[in-house]
């Protein structure tokens, strides 16, 4: 487990950190400077969609553990 979260962190900070302010420069230096808000908002909405799809992995846990809250 500790490794693949470190893969997506580590895919995460070269993405983020690397390639997006490149994209978001080019993007505005063609369309303008609203181009890397239109960006984020697109992929805002994006993450937002995709998120409510995950599936818990844990169900019985969580189902114990909220029965042990109720008491």
């Amino acid at each position: 487990m500790t490794t693949a979260m470190a893969l997506v962190m580590g895919a995460g900070e070269v993405i983020g950190g690397a390639l997006s302010p490149a994209i978001a420069g080019w993007a505005a230096d063609r369309a303008g400077l609203a181009a890397p808000m239109w960006i984020m908002l697109g992929l805002c909405i994006t993450a937002g969609t995709l998120a409510l799809g995950l599936k818990e992995t844990a169900p019985a846990r969580c189902r114990a553990a909220s029965v042990a809250d109720r008491r």
